[in-house]
């Protein structure tokens, strides 16, 4: 049997299993909660690998791939936080996209790099196997990337304008939001055709949003709800205007992340200060609502205090 054959049996195969799981499991869902994260009953371990497996998708495994065929090691470290994954279990493909610049050097597309590696080096079993666990790496992240948006409209958002939904219709929201997204990230992904390239812009897009209002939750006691609006809102629009002028204007590009991040920052600190009457800063709570002690705000990580070795 020949290797496409192979690739294409364990491809299928594949997808016949994990359509087999899904409706098993379809039927044993009766809230969001045991839709989005299995009822909260995984044990410690099975998440660990969940979320490792969601972080080491297609970014990393195909698009790193293709970046280090193209521009060998300086094309990965875009990202500081996959830079560090890079140095262990993720170098792999770097690796390999390296190696496929000498004995492949005239690929037409270098996101191709790692199937054609496969596909010359692997025999026909091996290259099934090979091609069912980039299938799972791609669908790892794809999943997560229509759950995370989809539980944050239904949980965060609907429940906000529709005080008195119940869970039904919240159940509901969420499956029906998954197909949503689903097409917008289809839709973003043939607009970028660059899987590395777009899965540096997504954590750009969070860096720029998200990092500041977060990191200031913990660490800032006077941060509120429009501080953290006016920083995510400013921080996204310079970003995109930075990144604007990137591709119009600037001879040499610059760094869009770091100064977007630094606008986000001066907001958040002008806009929570003068507001804090109106919109007091929030305590932290967990998912039900009781309020979280973050005094010790590194966590696991922190030394214990001098009473506490004292005893």
């Amino acid at each position: 049997m020949q290797s496409p054959v192979f690739i294409s049996v364990g491809a299928i195969t594949y997808v016949v299993i994990l359509i087999a799981i899904s409706v098993f499991a379809s039927r044993r869902v009766r809230n969001s909660a045991d839709f989005i994260v299995a009822g909260r009953q995984l044990p410690l371990g099975l998440c660990v690998f969940t979320v490792f497996a969601t972080w080491f998708g297609s970014g990393t495994l195909i698009g790193a791939a293709g970046a280090a065929y193209t521009g060998g090691l300086r094309a990965v470290v875009a990202n500081p936080f996959g830079s560090a994954l890079y140095l262990t279990i993720a170098m792999i493909p770097v690796l390999i996209g390296i190696a496929g610049t000498i004995v492949m050097p005239d690929l037409v597309d270098s996101v191709f790099v790692l199937p054609e590696m496969g596909k010359a080096y692997l025999p026909p079993l091996g290259m099934a196997l090979f091609a069912g666990a980039m299938f799972s790496a791609l669908m790892s992240s794809a999943d997560g990337g229509m759950l995370a948006p989809a539980s944050i409209f239904a949980q965060n958002i609907l429940k906000t304008l529709k005080s008195g939904i119940n869970e039904a219709n919240v159940l509901r929201a969420t499956r029906y939001s998954v197909v949503v997204f689903g097409v917008l990230g289809l839709c973003t992904a043939l607009f970028f055709q660059n899987v590395y390239q777009l899965m540096v812009k997504s954590f750009s897009i969070l860096m720029v949003g998200l990092f500041v209002p977060m990191t200031a939750a913990i660490y800032w006691k006077k941060a509120n709800e429009a501080g953290a609006v006016a920083s995510m809102v400013s921080g996204l629009l310079s970003w995109l205007a930075f990144e604007y002028w990137n591709l119009t204007h600037a001879v040499t590009p610059v760094p869009s992340e770091l100064p977007a991040a630094g606008i986000g920052l001066i907001v958040l600190v002008i806009v929570s200060l003068p507001t804090s009457r109106s919109h007091p800063p929030k305590p932290a709570t967990d998912i039900n609502g009781e309020a979280v002690d973050i005094d010790d705000r590194l966590g696991i990580l922190s030394l214990p205090r001098p009473t506490q070795q004292r005893q």
